[in-house]
């Protein structure tokens, strides 16, 4: 049996697990991301104590907050670019993975990885051409088209796509350092969640204004990407999104953004079939992980 170790490496916490080549999951923890120092010694401890006789660790796959140096030719691969999270920019996950692990380590971006496993095997099995999003400490994306990832010089930044500010709330700041309110995430992400209510997003209950207001951003971002790529399934994640109720709203809002001028109906599709949520749940990350492991597995 190979044994893949797994990490998902995020900006509020982080997963490590143990996974078999064909996705069963044989042991999994999670701490919060402090420094990278404790961060990465955790995640090594982890997969050292994990390991067992006649059963090691094979490979390892690392899915990561970014923006990230995912180019295996690059002198920076693994390497975090220019963050938000304090004392994370330039941090090199492949340097301090791959220093105490002496067995291959692929990385990829969070997002990615959690796109992987959905398509192969949770909410866009069978589909070629598929959006991940993640709505969470920060927002992030990934694309599936004709069935592989798409990445170009970086990676897909839409947490940073830039969209106009609500009528109702052009007096709030944003929570992005770059551009304050002015991009999705600083308007929607879970920080700016809590900084325009003063309290968290899980504290708030459904009836609340805010996730009118949230429904509405992420409804102009849903419409964004489907008109972009066209994609057969936008699939929702991350901690802001386990509020279920937003589905509905955010596909009611998307109806009212599309207006009339893209007609599911003519493709057998509604927005229920398009805007879906994820599948494997919190274990999307360290699947995907498991799935770029595998790939450079001996």
């Amino acid at each position: 049996m190979k044994v893949l170790g797994a990490i998902e490496l995020g900006g509020t916490k982080t997963v490590c697990a143990l996974v078999t080549a064909e996705g069963q999951l044989l042991e999994k923890t999670q701490f919060p991301t402090l420094d990278p120092c404790q961060t990465f010694g955790k995640a090594i401890e982890f997969l050292r104590g994990q390991s067992k006789p006649g059963e090691p660790v094979r490979a390892v796959g690392v899915g990561s907050f970014g923006p990230i140096d995912r180019n295996p030719a690059s002198k920076n691969y693994g390497q975090i670019g220019t963050t938000t999270k304090k004392g994370w920019s330039e941090a090199n996950i492949l340097q301090e993975i791959a220093g105490h692990i002496r067995v291959p380590v692929s990385i990829d971006t969070d997002v990615n990885c959690a796109l992987l496993a959905e398509a192969k095997w949770g909410a866009g099995k069978n589909c070629d051409d598929v959006v991940y999003a993640t709505i969470g400490t920060g927002i992030g994306a990934a694309f599936l088209s004709g069935g592989r990832l798409v990445n170009g010089q970086l990676h897909p930044e839409i947490g940073h796509m830039l969209i106009p500010a609500q009528v109702n709330d052009r007096d709030f700041g944003g929570s992005c350092p770059f551009h304050g309110s002015r991009c999705v995430e600083g308007q929607a992400a879970g920080p700016a969640i809590t900084q325009r209510w003063g309290t968290d997003a899980e504290r708030l209950s459904d009836s609340h204004p805010a996730w009118e207001l949230e429904a509405k951003y992420l409804a102009v971002l849903c419409t964004n990407l489907f008109l972009a790529v066209a994609p057969q399934k936008i699939i929702l994640g991350g901690g802001v999104m386990k509020r279920k109720h937003l589905f509905g709203l955010v596909r009611s809002e998307m109806r009212e953004c599309l207006n009339g001028y893209i007609n599911l109906d003519d493709w057998n599709k509604s927005l229920n079939d398009l805007i879906v949520p994820v599948a494997l749940g919190g274990n999307a990350g360290v699947l995907g992980a498991s799935i770029i492991a595998a790939g450079h597995c001996p």
